[in-house]
């Protein structure tokens, strides 16, 4: 006799489906000068490549245990009607629906028996909004990011399943590029359910409130489809006599030239050929001087992340500029994607790591 199927949310082995990998927080723009205007780390972007979709009134409805949850009924998602509001992002403890928060120093808010969580005694929170795409995104990848969701998460575009999540303080983001298109330029629907309790929850438990729903900002952003920065590690090391700080830069880069790059050996010369360069440039409480170009012409390596760069790279600091425990400073590295095309240089996006 088969075993019945595991939900999601019981299933160890399953904590997200067409999630995005994990990267530095990254964001567009489209100037250096709009990036380095750009203080606060968790600020929503507001360059034209961003979409926010928070702070606003969503769709909601809270039902008692995932059997009774509404269920998405075509392009139109889930069928709205009686349904109240709520602000998102917020819990929906907070916003006075359903349970009320929890608080526990060292034990489980339901019975421990991993990795199942109580069936009928676990809320689940739906939420739809609907947004239309800026006409200039055509022709351009686009990426949904919800940036926390507590605990557990199904997402729908147009009545379509994007993907699923798990991990409440970490961004779940999906790249929605095919969705969007297959929805035309008219409006779109975003649908979400979240349970309140998963198999990841047993993780999560240590001197906290319990709380639920979406809990911080969603948006879309836009990159460019041929070529854009997928991901980036930046290390430092102080030489002996700390007059001089060595900085390296690994970029790691994505997009069409370089999936192409992987499987044919045209579109692995029109990679290196296509004059792609990565400018970095440091800035804190003094302005040091740019960095040359990080690399020669792209070359078609480390194709399941996109090429990577790497080259280290000098910064003369003064000593009182230095980061300590009590003198607490605040650098940025901005990055430049740069395309050399018909004799134009584009400065594709410029991504300011806070």
């Amino acid at each position: 006799m088969t075993k019945p199927e595991k939900p999601r949310w019981e299933d160890e082995s399953c904590f997200e489906i067409n999630r995005e990998r994990m990267h530095v927080p990254l964001r567009s723009f489209e100037s250096r000068e709009s990036a380095l205007g750009r203080r606060v780390c968790d600020e929503l972007p507001t360059s034209r490549w961003a979409l926010p979709l928070t702070p606003a009134q969503w769709a909601f409805a809270l039902s008692a245990c995932p059997e009774a949850a509404p269920a998405v009924a075509g392009p139109g998602g889930f069928d709205t009607a009686g349904w109240g509001e709520i602000h998102v992002p917020r819990s929906w403890e907070v916003a006075g629906v359903g349970s009320k928060p929890i608080y526990l120093n060292h034990r489980y808010p339901f019975k421990v028996d991993p990795p199942r969580v109580p069936s009928r005694e676990n809320e689940v929170g739906s939420y739809q909004v609907c947004f239309t795409v800026p006409a200039d995104w055509s022709g351009r990848r686009a990426y949904l990011v919800l940036d926390g969701i507590g605990s557990a998460a199904t997402v729908w575009l147009d009545g379509v399943e994007v993907g699923y999540t798990q991990d409440s303080k970490l961004p779940a983001e999906f790249d929605v590029t095919k969705l969007l298109a297959a929805g035309g330029g008219e409006g779109h629907v975003l649908s979400v359910r979240v349970v309140r309790w998963c198999d990841g929850s047993y993780l999560e438990d240590q001197d906290q409130w319990w709380l639920s729903g979406i809990q911080r900002h969603c948006y879309l952003y836009s990159k460019p489809s041929h070529l854009a920065i997928r991901d980036f590690t930046v290390s430092t090391s102080v030489a002996e006599g700390n007059t001089q700080a060595s900085i390296g830069i690994q970029v790691a880069l994505a997009g069409s030239l370089v999936e192409g790059a992987s499987s044919s050996p045209a579109a692995a010369a029109a990679l290196a050929a296509s004059g792609a360069r990565v400018r970095a440039s440091l800035h804190g409480p003094f302005r040091l001087s740019d960095v040359s170009d990080l690399a020669k012409p792209l070359p078609p390596c480390d194709l399941a992340w996109g090429a990577t760069l790497s080259q280290p790279v000098l910064a003369e600091e003064a000593d009182h500029s230095r980061w300590t425990a009590l003198r607490r400073y605040r650098f940025i590295y901005a990055l430049d994607l740069c395309i050399h095309i018909q004799s134009e240089m584009w400065y594709i996006c410029t991504y300011p790591y806070i």
